[in-house]
């Protein structure tokens, strides 16, 4: 076949990818261009693609010759081919003459553009006569591919490597469609098909390859096989061109016996490797140094050297999978003796990066930590079973990394295996400690205080105070989530309510203050916790542990949201967000993005919040951390509520509940049971949600967290709304409308609080008060206001008060709060009472600054709410009011 005719208009698959090379390709003006490569990057396939282009910039209009001379050895060889398919197409084209000197018959040819595909065994032979062709043909431009540049000065070179990750998949798409025309990447295998481009590192001929099994294997099936990839991917017909095997060996033959042993012995690396390691992984004969091994095999394209953007300044060395995986085959022995030294090197390295990231507390130490993770992996598999000691030391390396990004649940899988093999009690403790904090990650809090407590035994046992007073603080926050406070506050004495008690001994102050904090916060005592967390905020600062500090900003910022000091919760999570990202802490910059979601919500900005818990769930997703990702999906559904989606709501109501009923974790499953129980009753599925709402509060009582007993007594109030809409009387809709409203000031009075006092208020409190006022207060509308209005009963000279069918409450000992009850009842058709007068009506003719008086009248208010007139106490601009009706007593 005419090779010029064969390339040229030969029908193939679509071209993919790779246009800024193209592009690149299109503007080099020098007339000899050398493309190279490792085997299978598609050197051939991009520059006749490029040639075949008519609007291309290189040698526009000049017709090109692909010579194939992969298999020429000497500068005779490559000369007769050239001769030959040079002969082949003057065959086609009769204009050319006979073939005499080739230098002579090139430019003959005039403008042409001469293409020696595969020059790899004779490159350094046919160097000088390339050079002398170009010399004698003034219109000749020479294009090469090969897996070395071939050095001469006038040469440019393109280096083509592997798709990037979105070119491989649109790859693989388009080559499974000429197979599978019903092909496509959807959600159900998109991580499948990433996760396979992946490990063919994103090189063209593999992808082919694989794609050329997608008629009898699907993504998920040809990644599982991958363990045999030279025996999957081979192409039909067993030529063995399309073998990727057979592509790799060629490469291997045209190695030096030490290049060989090298690329050998460099297979025992995982992931990408450093100068250092290299010299003590690879033994080179004569005192070769590692360092010219690896510069050799980089010119070969069989190693790639790169500068990894998180580590700036450092060279990195890293080998194809493919290449890596035939070089281990290739050479056993060699590869099992590097294997050695590879796992002695990497264990001691964790201990160097551990003992560093103590005294650094995260930033660049992270970055270290997770290049070389794939290394430590590797260097925990291979010890585990002959050197566990070696393996234990590897694995609790990767803590803060999992600790900070995730994944948890193959570390968890490890660590499980870490500790069969572990032989001490201080070997146990360490490896029990960091299995139950990864558990309390996925959310498998049993099995985690099984092993927290083990760990807590086996480190006082071994005298490892440190780890026994983690360990016990952990556990004492698993405890008390699953609402077992008596256990935790033995382990923990400042988890105690009142936050009394010594700190465990080893505890860092820092550690003491934010779990007090924290405690506080989740039993609904936020201004408790706000003094807490802030002087552990202090304390973090002085402590330098970077990601500790970005998290104790973070709880900082979220006990402000729940006071409603939004502009101090921004200035927190502004410099949380800002550490965090120094301490490369993912897990908890999602967990922060969760946070940053509830201020969005309590200012009412539901789009942006959305936004932002999706963003919290992706984070969460990634680092594996279920405990958090429940919460971020229940949010997700009170936000699609609150914007008029009951149905997304829903779904993502029934996922944090299915999630929290899997873990045991109290507090979101009766909150979520709660949010459903009322898209249930807006539905008018009132009996289904009256059974949820009963769930609910029965895990409302045996929380700690007083706010989800109050939520779900404001909630259910839409339960009495929907009844109400379908009342037919209405007398019985006012019934219904009444205790609805009742419903509120019940819960609200469950902390001796009135609804609308919403900075005393959680945030749950108040999201949920959101979703039932306005359906109350619509009712109320409708039926004219006054007849669901309450009744004020107040005695003589404000001797005593009753709310509604309250109970009478007494006053005659409080001369002052009588003072003010009659100022406020007296007020014309219950209009607002100013401050300042209340403060002239409560302290008559004393002389007080502003600022102090105010606060005179803030206590004495609250004072009155607690003690029962909360319900119809309001709040307003200017002062206070009562919203009800007064009735006066003689008596």
């Amino acid at each position: 076949m005419d090779p010029y005719t064969s390339w040229a208009t030969l029908e193939r698959p679509s071209f993919v990818g790779r246009s800024s090379l193209l592009a690149r390709l299109g503007e080099c003006t020098s007339r000899l261009v050398t493309v190279y490569g490792p085997p299978g990057a598609g050197k051939t396939r991009l520059v006749v693609h490029h040639l075949s282009d008519p609007a291309r910039g290189f040698a526009p209009h000049a017709p090109f010759v692909v010579c194939e001379v992969a298999n020429a050895t000497s500068v005779d060889e490559v000369s007769a081919i050239v001769r030959a398919d040079l002969g082949a197409r003057a065959e086609a084209a009769p204009a050319g003459g006979a073939l005499g000197d080739l230098g002579e018959d090139l430019a003959a040819e005039g403008p042409l553009v001469l293409v020696l595909d595969g020059l790899d065994r004779a490159s350094d032979v046919a160097a000088p006569a390339v050079a002398a062709w170009l010399a004698r043909a003034p219109e000749l431009r020479v294009v090469v591919t090969s897996r070395r540049r071939m050095g001469l000065p006038s040469e440019a070179c393109f280096e083509v490597s592997a798709l990037p990750e979105a070119e491989a998949v649109q790859l693989f798409e388009a080559r499974t469609r000429l197979l599978k025309a019903d092909f496509s990447i959807h959600d159900a295998n998109a991580a499948d098909v990433k996760e396979l481009v992946r490990e063919l590192d994103c090189l063209p001929l593999a992808i082919e390859l694989a794609a050329g099994r997608a008629a009898v294997l699907s993504p998920r099936e040809l990644r599982a096989r991958l363990g045999q990839r030279f025996q999957l991917l081979r192409g039909r017909g067993g030529a063995t061109a399309s073998h990727l095997e057979s592509a790799i060996a060629v490469s291997f033959e045209l190695l030096p016996d030490a290049l060989e042993r090298a690329l050998a012995q460099a297979s025992a690396f995982r992931g990408s490797f450093g100068l250092e390691a290299a010299e003590a992984v690879l033994t080179l004969p004569d005192g070769a140094l590692a360092v010219d091994a690896l510069d050799e095999l980089c010119a070969r394209s069989l190693v790639r050297s790169f500068e990894p953007p998180t580590l700036p300044g450092e060279t990195r060395f890293a080998l194809y999978e493919s290449i890596r995986a035939f070089a281990e085959a290739a050479f056993p022995d060699e590869a099992r003796a590097a294997a050695e030294r590879h796992a002695a090197f990497f264990a001691n390295l964790a201990d160097v990066l551990s003992a560093k990231l103590k005294e650094t507390r995260g930033g660049e130490v992270m970055d270290e930590l997770a290049i070389e993770e794939p290394n430590l992996v590797a260097a925990f598999e291979r010890s585990l079973a002959s050197a566990p000691e070696r393996a234990i030391r590897a694995v609790l390396a990767l803590r803060p990394l999992v600790d900070a990004a995730g994944p948890v649940t193959t570390y968890t899988e490890r660590l499980a295996r870490a500790r069969a093999a572990a032989a001490t009690d201080g070997q146990r403790a360490r490896v029990d400690l960091a299995l139950g904090r990864a558990r309390v990650l996925s959310g498998d809090l049993d099995r985690a205080k099984d092993d927290l407590e083990r760990s807590r035994v086996a480190a006082e046992q071994a005298g490892l105070e440190d780890v026994a007073s983690e360990a016990r603080s952990i556990l004492a926050l698993a405890l008390y989530w699953q609402g077992r406070p008596d256990d935790a506050v033995r382990l923990y004495a400042e988890a105690a309510a009142d936050g009394a008690g010594e700190l465990p001994a080893g505890a860092r102050p820092g550690d003491a203050l934010f779990a007090t904090g924290v405690m506080h916060l989740l039993g609904g005592r936020a201004q408790a916790a706000r003094p807490l967390l802030e002087q552990a905020v202090a304390e973090r600062r002085r402590e330098g542990d970077l990601a500790a500090l970005g998290l104790a900003l973070a709880v900082y910022g979220n006990v402000n949201v729940e006071l409603q000091n939004h502009g101090e919760a921004r200035v927190h999570f502004d410099e949380a967000e800002s550490v965090l990202a120094r301490a490369k802490s993912a897990r908890f910059l999602a967990m922060l993005h969760l946070w940053r979601a509830f201020l969005l919500l309590d200012e009412g900005r539901l789009p942006e919040a959305e936004a932002m818990l999706l963003r919290a769930k992706e984070g969460l997703e990634k680092t594996q951390d279920r405990f958090f990702l429940r919460s971020a999906v229940g949010y997700l559904g009170i936000t699609r509520h609150l914007a008029g989606d009951p149905d997304g709501a829903l779904a993502c109501f029934e996922e944090a509940i299915a999630g929290a009923t899997d873990s045991g974790h109290h507090y979101p499953l009766g909150h979520f049971l709660v949010h459903k129980g009322a898209v249930l009753a807006k539905r008018g599925q009132t009996s289904v949600a009256d059974d949820t709402f009963d769930a609910a509060q029965r895990l409302a009582q045996a929380s700690l967290r007083p706010q989800l007993a109050v939520t779900a007594e404001v909630l259910r109030s839409l339960v009495d709304v929907a009844r109400a809409k379908r009342a037919e009387s209405p007398e019985d809709r006012a019934a219904h409308t009444a205790n609805a409203e009742l419903r509120i000031k019940r819960g609200t009075g469950l902390r001796g609080l009135a609804p609308d006092r919403a900075s005393e208020l959680s945030l749950d409190i108040r999201l949920a008060l959101r979703l039932a006022e306005p359906e109350i207060a619509e009712l109320k509308r409708e039926l004219g206001g006054a007849a669901t209005r309450a009744t004020l009963r107040v005695g003589a000279r404000g001797m005593w008060f009753q709310v509604g069918d309250g109970p009478r409450v007494d006053l005659t000992r409080r001369a002052l709060l009588r003072r003010l009850l009659e100022c406020l009842a007296g007020s014309e058709s219950g209009g607002c009472v100013d401050s300042f007068a209340l403060l002239d009506a409560g302290w008559p003719g004393e002389i007080v600054s502003a600022e102090s008086g105010l606060h005179r009248v803030h206590v004495a208010v609250a004072t009155l709410r607690k003690m029962g007139l909360g319900p119809v106490l309001v709040t307003e601009p200017q002062g206070y009011r009562i919203d009800a009706a007064v009735v006066r007593s003689a008596t």
